[in-house]
């Protein structure tokens, strides 16, 4: 369960997440400030990019991931609560798509490979 998962196990799978399926905008946010996003600081965000680059788009677009992926941890909590047996990414998937808003921002080939990721470093834990 997601309660076995300490704060910092979180972060740090949020921020695996992160450098995983988005690269380019961890790059862009600069790596020194993905850890704070991931760990929900919203302090100001520096970055060695230029006044034309558009930092805000690209850091609200990780905060929404970094909230999408708090979401898929408490629908697979709440999921292994009501089931005695182990749970799937399918299931997972489909709970998420019922139960919370999903980031227009995300495909759906993303959405299941990140409800997956989480799922199998849960999994992992609870062995």
């Amino acid at each position: 369960m997601t309660d076995g998962l300490t704060t910092q196990e979180k972060t740090e799978l949020k921020m695996e997440i992160l450098e995983q399926y988005f690269p380019d905008e961890c790059e862009i946010v600069g790596a020194s400030n993905i850890k704070p996003i991931a760990e929900g600081s919203r302090e100001f965000i520096e970055t060695e990019y230029g006044v034309n680059m558009p930092i805000m788009e690209v850091v609200a677009l990780i905060v929404t991931i970094v909230g999408f992926i708090d979401s898929i941890l408490s629908v697979i909590e709440r999921l292994m609560k009501l089931r005695s047996k182990r749970i799937t990414s399918e299931e997972v998937v489909v709970d998420v798509k019922n139960s919370i808003d999903l980031p227009e921002e995300l495909d759906q080939e993303t959405i299941e490979k990140i409800c997956d990721y989480v799922l199998k470093r849960l999994q992992e834990k609870e062995a």
